[in-house]
């Protein structure tokens, strides 16, 4: 498909305006010019924390409105072993340790 391309392009009989070959040929020696959007914000330790810690805040936000409307996924959230130390109540672990 490029050969097509190729080959109507030099068909073709346009005028190029005063100097652009020579700029066009400057400009693919210097390094490639990035624009914002081409950028990857990522890669900058600042967006990356501030990408995690709004992902850790919307999955507690998530997991405690979820607790809320559903007991029961709020009692087996208490009852995990990591998670239950945090989320689970005092007095349903002194009942279970009696």
């Amino acid at each position: 498909m490029t050969d097509l391309l190729e080959q109507t392009l030099e068909k073709m009989d346009f005028a190029l305006p005063a100097g652009l070959v020579d700029r066009a040929l400057a400009a693919a020696t210097t390094s490639p010019v990035q624009s914002r959007a081409a950028r990857r914000p990522w890669r900058r330790p600042r967006n990356l924390l501030f990408g995690i810690s709004v992902a850790a805040i919307l999955l507690i936000a998530a997991n405690a409105l979820t607790a809320y409307f559903a007991p029961r996924y709020g009692q087996a959230l208490a009852d995990a072993p990591l998670l239950g130390a945090v989320a689970g109540r005092r007095e349903d672990r002194a009942e279970r340790s009696n």
